[in-house]
């Protein structure tokens, strides 16, 4: 009993309660409201936000970066609302795709501020800390301000009860029945954005902690962050990281860093250096480079091909999910065989992978849970499983979770095998294999991929294995995912899931061309995103996301029924509007006197209601058309015109 009395599990306690009172009531109106994920996508929208929030005020305050952190969220989450509203590729793959995008942009911000002298002043690294939290650090403070916005929430939910209630389950009756549904429409998200916030601010120790400590000189090859890194005093205090890869490549081993400290620091000295030559060789000769965009093209590739079929079946948060539960397959994996190069890690990865799925299908089969939901029960159930086994049992392992979630391709070229005769990178080697081994799949099921995908009763009656598919179709992308660990980290591997099978599906409604297309737009953006992580000094797998969600947002746009394209059709079919009407009023006026005062220059722009510079456009068209001409004070149809009239009598029957 002696825990309870204590004070730091009081604040503890008391700050989590709080913060679990909030978040149930907003959870369940985004569950009612069919947006179960919402909190997800935005959650890791905060990061740019907190980035952003220090390089704009140089301050450590956490005031400042929190708002900072909303403030993104925010942005986010209008983003996804106006990217649904105006595409059809669905909510989820919204999420997803600005879920990565923006936390690329998190990864972009992070390694400039990393790479520029004018932040050195930053305090320590820790990605860590910011997506897995740290509740035990929680501070009086936080527990005040988690009590603050818990209040301020409850009040709102309170007073506006009845209208979320209503707005909630039917939105359209709301607005029918004169509820404020636009300030409904506000208020919804931004209690999900200020829970949201506080979970930052109380779960973790204080959200500065994202700022790098270990700042490169700007215009330093991508080289410069990976030694800054392997010197940093994380990584020769744990014995992990980028340290823990170079031991581990020059044959030290594992290393117990509490028990031999100077050990491991002489050590890894002398491998850093070893290592050096090697990477500065490799980087003076291209090869680095080389490797770099080859995993980066080859994973986009292997990533697009099942990607379409995930968003054709609605399940492109599914990536999301599979791409944290398979952590806890290579823990579990890593357990059994205590070997961190073993393939088993590889078919445990695949395993669970399976096993998140039939988790969610089981959820998804009842009642009441719905499949979004499901989903946000079995992946966070199964990463925080996976977060506690790592803290609990590998602390002294090479199991680097910054690498697995964020990854880094600029460390490929450490890693080759030797292939024809030449040295490639192995991260090329097996996502090269994984584009192949999927597109065969592809290629030898694709009748009975398209049928189950779009009509899945008429596969299962004409007696197609549909559950086969569909699992087999899952146990690829699992493999797929823990494959591209290496090379963009489980939380950016989404981005090149679904981004690029998102924006070819805008363009195209042919399965066949849509699969060619996203291959295309995965390979051309992981290029633009490589050459801008190299002119920027930027983190590589973050810039891609960020060009894969630039893309996505450009397509939005531009498709043919997207945004700008709809205004175009709009002027344009208002201009013709107007100029039809300009030629039936001629017409029907010439027809009855050629110089009737209803076609003189000076009163048939008010005779139409028309400004004098409007009427000033429409005829110069016309006349550039030669269907009108001015004979003196008057407008007159040419003889082209006089048909065109016509031809709109008969048209509008008149």
């Amino acid at each position: 009993m002696d825990i309870v009395t204590n004070y730091t599990f009081q604040i503890i306690a008391l700050g989590t309660a709080l913060l679990a009172s909030v978040a149930a009531p907003v959870g369940a109106l985004s569950v009612y409201k069919g947006q179960s994920l919402i909190g997800d996508a935005i959650g890791h929208a905060t990061f740019p936000g907190i980035v952003l929030a220090f390089m704009a005020f140089s301050t450590r305050s956490p005031a400042v970066l929190l708002v900072g952190a909303m403030a993104a969220a925010a942005v986010t989450f209008f983003a996804i609302r106006a990217a649904n509203e105006n595409t059809r590729v669905g909510l989820n793959a919204n999420l997803a795709i600005f879920l990565s995008g923006f936390f690329g942009l998190g990864m972009v911000l992070k390694s400039f501020i990393q790479g520029n002298a004018d932040y050195r002043g930053a305090s320590q690294a820790g990605l860590e800390t910011y997506i897995f939290g740290q509740a035990a650090y929680m501070l009086e403070d936080d527990v005040k301000l988690i009590a603050l916005v818990a209040a301020l929430s409850a009040s709102l939910l309170f007073l506006f009860y009845k209208e979320l209630k209503v707005f909630v389950f039917d939105a359209e009756y709301a607005r029918a029945a004169g509820l404020p549904v636009r300030l409904l429409q506000v208020l919804l998200p931004f209690l999900t954005i200020a829970v949201i916030g506080i979970g930052i601010k109380g779960g973790r120790r204080d959200p500065h902690q994202l700022v790098p400590h270990h700042p490169v000189r700007r215009g330093e090859p991508v080289v410069g962050r990976f030694f800054a890194r392997a010197f940093s005093e994380r990584g020769i205090r744990h014995g992990r990281g980028a340290c823990g890869r170079l031991c581990e490549h020059a044959g030290a081993g594992d290393v117990d860093a509490e028990h031999h400290p100077r050990g491991l620091c002489h050590r890894l000295f002398f491998h850093v250096l070893r290592q050096a030559g090697r990477v500065q060789k490799a980087w003076k000769e291209g090869r680095g480079m080389t490797d770099s965009l080859v995993v980066l093209a080859l994973t986009a590739a292997a990533c697009a091909l099942p990607g379409v079929f995930l968003l054709l079946r609605s399940l492109s948060m599914m990536a999301d999910a599979i791409s944290h539960t398979v952590l806890l397959g290579i823990v579990l994996a890593f357990f059994l065989v205590r070997d961190l190069s073993s393939p088993w890690l590889l078919f445990g990865a695949a395993l669970m992978g399976v096993v998140t799925v039939l988790l969610v299908e089981l959820l998804g089969k009842t009642r009441t849970t719905k499949s979004d939901d499901a989903i946000g029960i079995v992946f966070p159930l199964l990463f925080s499983l996976a977060v506690i086994l790592i803290s609990k049992y590998a602390g002294n392992v090479h199991l680097d979770t910054d690498m697995v979630l964020m990854g880094e391709v600029v460390y490929a070229g450490l890693d080759t095998v030797p292939l024809f005769g030449h040295e490639v990178a192995s991260s090329a080697v097996k996502m090269g294999a994984i584009f192949l081994v999927n597109a065969a799949f592809i290629t030898l099921f694709y009748k009975e991929l398209k049928l189950s995908t779009f009509d899945e009763e008429n596969a299962r009656l004409i007696g197609m294995a549909t559950g086969a598919i569909f699992y087999g179709l899952m146990t690829l992308i699992s493999l797929t995912t823990v494959a591209a660990f290496d090379a963009v980290g489980s939380i950016l591997v989404i981005s090149f899931f679904i981004a690029p099978a998102a924006t070819a599906l805008l363009f195209t409604k042919r399965l066949h061309h849509t699969l060619l297309l996203a291959v295309l737009i995965g390979v051309l953006a992981s290029g633009v995103g490589y050459a801008l992580a190299l002119r920027f000094n930027a983190s590589m797998a973050g810039m891609c996301a960020l060009v894969n969600m630039a893309v996505y947002v450009v397509a939005v746009f531009v498709y043919p029924k997207g945004v700008i394209t709809r205004r175009l059709k709009r002027m344009r079919r208002k201009a013709r509007l107007k100029e039809e009407l300009l030629i039936i009023h001629l017409g029907s006026h010439t027809a009855e006197n050629p110089c009737s005062e209803e076609n003189a220059v000076r009163d048939i722009a008010e005779h139409l209601h028309w400004s004098e510079r409007e009427m000033e456009r429409v005829s110069e068209r016309l006349k550039e058309a030669g269907i009108v001409r001015r004979s003196g004070g008057y407008y007159l149809l040419t003889d082209k015109g006089e048909e065109r009239y016509r031809a709109l009598c008969e048209e509008y029957v008149i």
